[in-house]
């Protein structure tokens, strides 16, 4: 990189609105949900376009907490999340990854494999009958892939995944979400 101003001025001309890697936890949860809620509201966007970045938002968070926090003890995992959300010229793109073990991958791999070839019609359905169908999972465990299937629906399907080899044993997985401006 030529200098910090280069860097900026890439930042910039990227139209980033907000950018982080490290831990997640609940309170970073809550700042960077108000820091994207502050520099959304000084966009042209509208309010309910706004709202759904932020639901979608809300949702990949969650999914990354409820899965790194069995994983305090190893930084590796733990420390491996990021999320950068940027704007582009008639959308917002929302992409987010963490490092997951091999059971993980295969469980995500499948889950969002079914998910892409639904229809919204019976994605709707499918969400339905699954939160109808649930009782709380056991502790540590998560909502048997309800916020994907959330994302899937507040997105019009509008998203991409990726389950990368690392230096390690474990897998990167990564989501990149479009919502329509």
């Amino acid at each position: 990189m030529d200098s910090i101003y280069t860097y900026y001025q890439h930042l910039k001309q990227a139209r980033m609105i907000v950018s982080y890697t490290g831990a997640v936890d609940g309170e970073l949860i809550d700042l960077l949900i108000q820091l994207s809620e502050h520099r959304l509201s000084n966009t042209a966007i509208k309010k309910s376009t706004r709202k759904k970045v932020i639901n979608i938002l809300v949702e990949s968070l969650q999914n990354i907490y409820h899965y790194t926090q069995a994983y305090q003890t190893l930084p590796e995992v733990y420390d491996s999340p990021f999320v950068v959300l940027q704007e582009a010229d008639d959308e917002i793109w929302l992409h987010v990854g963490n490092y997951v073990d091999q059971d993980r991958a295969i469980f995500l791999a499948a889950k969002l494999a079914e998910i892409e070839v639904m229809s919204t019609d019976e994605l709707q359905a499918y969400y339905v009958n699954r939160l109808a169908s649930l009782s709380p999972p056991p502790d540590g465990e998560g909502g048997a892939g309800l916020g994907l299937i959330e994302i899937a629906r507040k997105s019009a399907k509008r998203m991409h995944f990726a389950l990368e080899n690392t230096d390690s044993e474990y897998k990167c997985f990564t989501q990149s979400i479009a919502i329509q401006l």
